[in-house]
Parts: C-alpha cells; sequence; structure tokens
C-alpha cells in the first residue's frame, strides 16, 4: 500500500470517527442545535425582485416561502430564480414572476428534534441544498448545504 493512500484512509477514517462523536454524545445530534435560527423568509406574493435582492443583501442563497398566515409553503434557491429565468420568455421576469411562481413547493421540512444524521442522509440522497425546519406548521429554522460546511469545519478544526 502506498503512503498517499494510507493518508487517505487514515484522515477518512478519523473524520468519520470524528463525525460519528458528533452525532452520538447524549444520543444523536438533533438538527436544531446546528440550524439556523429564525431565518429570513419571503412572502410568495412578491416579485422575485424582491427575492433576489434580499438574497444579494444578505449573503444567502435559500429563503423560506410562506402564506399570509405564515404557513411554510415553499422554498425559493437562487438556482431556482436563474433557472426559471434562463427558459422564461419575458423580457421582464424580475419584475413580473412572482416567488409563488418560482419557488419549490412542499418542501422537505423536518421537525426541530430529527437526528441531524436522518436530515443530512435525506439531503444527500434527493441532492437537495437546504432543509427547512418547522414546529407545527411554523418556520422555525432553516439547515443549508453551508451549514453543513460550518459543522464540519468546526469538527476539523478541534483535530
Amino acid at each position: 500500500m502506498n503512503s498517499g493512500k494510507v493518508r487517505r484512509t487514515f484522515w477518512k477514517n478519523n473524520i468519520f470517527a470524528g463525525i460519528a462523536n458528533i452525532f452520538n454524545k447524549g444520543g444523536p445530534m438533533k438538527i436544531s442545535e446546528i440550524m439556523t435560527p429564525n431565518p429570513i423568509w419571503i412572502d410568495g406574493g412578491l416579485p422575485i425582485r424582491l427575492a433576489k435582492r434580499t438574497m444579494s443583501e444578505k449573503g444567502i442563497k435559500h429563503l423560506p416561502v410562506l402564506d399570509e398566515k405564515k404557513a411554510v409553503v415553499g422554498i425559493l434557491s437562487d438556482r431556482d430564480i436563474k433557472l426559471q429565468q434562463a427558459v422564461s420568455d419575458d423580457p421582464n421576469f424580475h419584475e413580473n414572476a412572482l416567488v409563488s411562481d418560482v419557488c419549490v413547493k412542499f418542501p422537505f421540512c423536518a421537525p426541530p428534534d430529527t437526528p441531524a444524521y436522518k436530515v443530512l442522509k435525506h439531503m444527500h440522497r434527493k441532492r437537495i441544498g437546504s432543509v427547512i425546519i418547522a414546529k407545527g406548521g411554523n418556520l422555525f429554522g432553516i439547515f443549508t448545504s453551508m451549514d453543513a460546511c460550518r459543522v464540519l469545519a468546526e469538527l476539523l478544526e478541534q483535530e
């Protein structure tokens, strides 16, 4: 076995052991422990222009979409906007398209007490970049691939 392969195997085993330790201290870590609480959200009736501006100003890529009763009805990503704009014939797409026209409806939502590893596995399996954390149908938080990177960086920093 060459030394490069030994190093990669050692690193891989250590990182998986470290991740396992994070998720098994006193039982599995809950998604609420590593999510972004009280995320910025947007009303589905607003124009895409406002969603783009909000994302740009706040440096975020995902916006939960709520209805007039503040119930979760979708999720909007910067990628959703780019893809919809690419296929739109409307030269005023950003003014005319509404958030509710572009967002993913019925997004995957998880309760705050869901084990984090289950949310991560679902994200990986379904290839999604964010999960809404909801409690009783109301927005509680959001967990994104950036949150996963933050958690992994904190783990690696401890090494």
